[in-house]
């Protein structure tokens, strides 16, 4: 399937209704630094979707990056479970 624009992309716009989540999840959450991590890890995630698009790359470096910051949100859910911020 070929895509005109990154919005088309079902994985772009799954993981911008991620990123929404997790800002209204964490807005009142008084662990700043955390708060801040988690929620530029999940914004990531579109962007990079969307720069690998524009760039019209495949590249594994593109991939790469993908992989990177879906494991580094997978790790930071699992601290928040840990931290009863979420059950």
């Amino acid at each position: 399937m070929k895509f005109e624009r990154f919005e088309d992309i079902i994985a772009w716009q799954k993981a911008q209704e991620l990123a929404l989540n997790i800002y209204e999840m964490f807005k009142s959450n008084e662990d700043f630094s955390f708060k801040d991590q988690i929620q530029r890890a999940s914004i990531s995630i579109s962007s990079n979707i969307a720069e690998g698009f524009e760039r019209k790359s495949t590249k594994s470096s593109n991939i790469s990056a993908l992989l990177q910051k879906e494991v580094q949100l997978k790790l930071e859910v699992y601290f928040i479970y840990l931290k009863n911020w979420i059950t």
